[in-house]
């Protein structure tokens, strides 16, 4: 298989939801094409647990601990950025119940998070 097809050699990559299922593979794979990564997520232990596993097979990458719906916070992350290549929001906030007793407001919070 030919890996050079796809390379993000020298990109910067924020993916947010990062220790989570998704955003751990999401992580893995972009880091191995190359990507240097921003790991978020809310919780500092599990970004750098994450970190770890990367940087031990030679991926770059660094966390920014914050919840992304907190607006001043985000803002105030990014405006201190030369740039930001890649932008993966995969974040998002989810009440834990069964379907049947899910309420509008459960589903207008987990929206306004993937927002």
């Amino acid at each position: 298989m030919n890996t050079n097809l796809f390379s993000l050699d020298g990109r910067i990559a924020f993916l947010s939801g990062a220790a989570g299922h998704l955003g751990r593979e999401m992580a893995f794979a972009l880091g191995r094409a190359g990507a240097r990564l921003i790991l978020n997520g809310r919780s500092a232990a599990p970004l750098l647990a994450l970190a770890n596993d990367l940087s031990a097979i030679g991926v770059s990458c660094e966390c920014a601990a914050f919840d992304v719906t907190d607006f001043g916070t985000l803002r105030s992350f990014f405006a201190n950025r030369d740039r930001i290549d890649i932008l993966i929001n995969n974040a998002v906030t989810v009440n834990a119940r069964s379907f049947a007793s899910v309420e509008p407001d459960d589903f207008d919070t987990t929206y306004r998070s993937a927002v």
